[in-house]
């Protein structure tokens, strides 16, 4: 009987230490998994704040912009974010009605827009 009892014994520590070992495995997994989560978190926001900071551009002390004459049909929403611009020159341009709001936001914001 005591053999059997090591037996069960010796069985029952074998089946524990493989139990440990899955749940190893499996927390690692999932620690793996999370990092990456995290990673893919990070690299999207940094990729937004790149897509931003190019919408921007590097335009902080541009203050007269010429684009008349270049057929151009419509203007990025983009433009009204440049503080500094204070001339907007774009006669000469067939521009559709979402050109029209931007120059109607930019005149709000105190440019002035030559068409």
């Amino acid at each position: 009987m005591c053999g059997v009892y090591l037996s069960q014994q010796h069985f029952c520590k074998e089946l524990k230490r493989d139990v440990s070992k899955e749940e190893i495995e499996k927390a690692k997994i999932e620690r793996e998994k999370e990092e990456r989560e995290k990673l893919k978190k990070e690299k999207l926001k940094k990729e937004r704040e790149k897509v931003e900071r190019e919408k921007k551009g590097n335009l902080s002390s541009l203050q007269t912009l010429n684009l008349e004459y270049n057929q151009l049909t419509t203007l990025p929403e983009s433009m009204i974010n440049i503080t500094s611009l204070k001339n907007l020159y774009v006669s000469g341009n067939q521009l559709d009605s979402r050109a029209k709001s931007v120059l109607k936001q930019l005149k709000k914001k105190g440019v002035s827009v030559s068409t």
